[in-house]
């Protein structure tokens, strides 16, 4: 009996570095031989059992009288294609067996994007080739785990949590897109690549206060707060503007020992014993909050606080008004009681006759002299005191007016004669 293949050899798949075996099954070889070449250069790799080319990572194995088994540590890319076994019969008798090779997925630097910056509302294009076998899919996520926007049938914006494809397209960018982006590189072969790009966002300072109004006691600590968003990142700053001023500056201090100087009707606030400025970014690329902290507030404390922020595309800024309060009294006398149709007491020009500095301390007189109260035969003491020159009691009952002057309430009972009232400096 002439020798034959007893099955076809079987084709392997290894990924680079490992060790490919093609198995040749013969029955009834005999006397005859059998060899292994290389199909694409007819490159003889083996006779029988003897390695016959220059290269250690071939070998040749006989296992059970009729498989022969050619193997290829180490495998490289140069060894993909496809191997003969033949046997030295006539006609001569062969038949193929083919090795891939996989590469695991890599990213060409010189061939992706690198960090891009644009102005908000433009258009940024993110790239990344990736070589590999099989051929790798490439996919885009961001780094913080935020959605994807990406334009959909040219005008409609679709969030997604990633996009494959070699090209990331953003449209119409906003600051919020603004952040590290991940290029993934993957294929059958681990481990998975990645490359991280990070897109930078230019716009001018948006600047946002919560309280544009905002009253203090006297002797105690009160903090002024802005929200800033901006990037490049800001120069922030406080200013106090000056009475009969216009706040017009752009200096910046904050560290040195002084707490404030004069700038065009305008004073810079300064790090001090008094006032303290802090600027917190809470990990944020484009976003701070800042906070001026004045010690002690005292009646020269109160004015228009302005919070500045500038950076090369442009300057914004909120204005807070801080003021004085403190605790009223009033009182009146019994000559000025009206009384209503259905019982109600008209009080028309009551005097305000004494406050006190703060929630917690004792009244002190507003005025030279004080009234008597009511049938129930109460009065309202008072002591000489040096109150703020104008208030405007707060409420929505009260007109504004001056100290030791009249005011004129709506309408008020009688027990509301020793109603407690906010005084605000001007």
């Amino acid at each position: 009996l002439k020798p034959s293949f007893a099955s076809p050899i079987e084709n392997v798949t290894v990924p680079i570095g490992r060790e490919a075996t093609l198995s040749c099954i013969v029955q009834n070889l005999g006397a005859y031989k059998v060899g292994w070449m290389r199909a694409s250069d007819q490159t003889v790799l083996a006779l029988q059992g003897r390695v016959v080319t220059h290269n250690s990572r071939y070998s040749v194995t006989q296992e059970e009288r009729d498989v022969w088994r050619l193997k290829i540590r180490n495998v490289r890319e140069s060894d993909r294609g496809c191997y003969m076994c033949q046997i030295n019969v006539t006609p001569l008798q062969k038949q193929v067996g083919c090795v891939d090779v996989q590469l695991p997925p890599d990213i060409s630097d010189e061939q992706s994007s690198s960090d891009l910056t644009v102005r908000e509302g433009g258009n940024a294009t993110f790239y990344c080739r990736a070589t590999g076998h099989p051929a790798p899919k490439v996919t885009w996520r961001r780094d913080d785990g935020n959605p994807l926007y990406l334009l959909r049938n040219g005008t409609d914006t679709r969030k997604v949590d990633q996009h494959v494809g070699i090209f990331l397209n953003l449209t119409h960018v906003s600051r919020k897109q603004m952040g590290a982006y991940l290029c993934i590189a993957s294929n059958e072969v681990p481990p998975a690549v990645s490359k991280r790009v990070y897109l930078n966002v230019h716009f001018p300072p948006n600047v946002t206060t919560s309280k544009t109004l905002l009253g203090a006691y006297e002797e105690s600590d009160v903090e002024l707060e802005c929200e800033v968003e901006s990037f490049p990142r800001s120069v922030n700053y406080w200013t106090k503007v000056a009475k009969g001023g216009r706040n017009t500056g752009s200096s910046l201090g904050s560290t040195s020992s002084a707490e404030s100087y004069n700038h065009h009707h305008q004073e810079v606030m300064l790090n001090g014993d008094r006032y303290e400025i802090r600027e917190q970014h809470f990990g944020s690329l484009y976003a701070a909050k800042m906070t001026l902290r004045i010690r002690s507030f005292s009646v020269a404390d109160a004015g228009s606080y302005m919070c500045i922020s500038s950076n090369a595309f442009g300057k914004a800024n909120r204005t807070i008004r801080l003021y004085g309060t403190y605790l009223g009294y009033i009182t009146y006398s019994p000559a000025f009681v009206e009384y209503g149709a259905n019982g109600e007491t008209y009080i028309n020009y009551p005097q305000l006759t004494a406050y006190s500095k703060s929630s917690s301390s004792s009244s002190s007189s507003a005025s030279s002299s004080s009234s008597s109260a009511n049938s129930h035969g109460s009065s309202a003491a008072s002591s000489a005191a040096s109150p703020p020159s104008t208030v405007a009691l707060l409420g929505g009952r009260w007109t504004a007016g001056t100290l030791g002057g009249t005011l004129r309430p709506l309408a008020l009972g009688l027990e509301d004669r020793f109603m407690s009232i906010l005084i605000v400096t001007a």
